[in-house]
């Protein structure tokens, strides 16, 4: 399976996925503060959330597939934030979960990781017991947060 990662702008938001230095998020005038407290609103909403690029319909990376695809094959119930649109939350994450990569898996309000250690946890049998643990093994539904 190749992995990839569309640098193209997005055809909704005109952003064109470059990840902002906090110099650069300072000059796209965020409310650094409010975005933070989205982020831990979302977070505490959603037993299980993935930020990623693009959605679980139309993944924009290959790493997001990944997850997405693993997350489904095992009938998940999960929300997601598409991080492309968003990018006042791309921007602000890293500093939130103090991880600098994308997609970022939370289950019950603590950050797992990205695709490797997803990927990694499916395999050694330690995904499943979290996602039953957090009552998010269904019929695979998504739900934009």
């Amino acid at each position: 399976m190749s992995l990839w990662c569309l640098s193209e702008k997005d055809a909704t938001t005109g952003y064109n996925g470059t990840i902002k230095t906090p110099l650069e998020t300072e000059a796209m005038n965020i409310d650094t503060n409010a975005v933070m407290d989205t982020i831990k609103t979302q977070i505490e909403q959603h037993p299980v959330l993935l930020y990623m690029k693009g959605t679980p319909e139309l993944p924009q990376c290959g790493f997001s597939a990944r997850v997405v695809h693993i997350l489904k094959s095992m009938n998940t119930n999960f929300a997601y934030v598409n991080i492309l649109a968003h990018p006042e939350i791309r921007a602000t994450l890293p500093k939130y979960a103090n991880w600098p990569t994308f997609p970022q898996l939370y289950i019950t309000g603590e950050l797992i990781g990205g695709c490797d250690i997803v990927t990694d946890m499916q395999a050694a049998g330690e995904l499943q017991p979290l996602l039953a643990s957090a009552n998010a093994l269904g019929t695979g539904d998504t739900v934009a947060a």
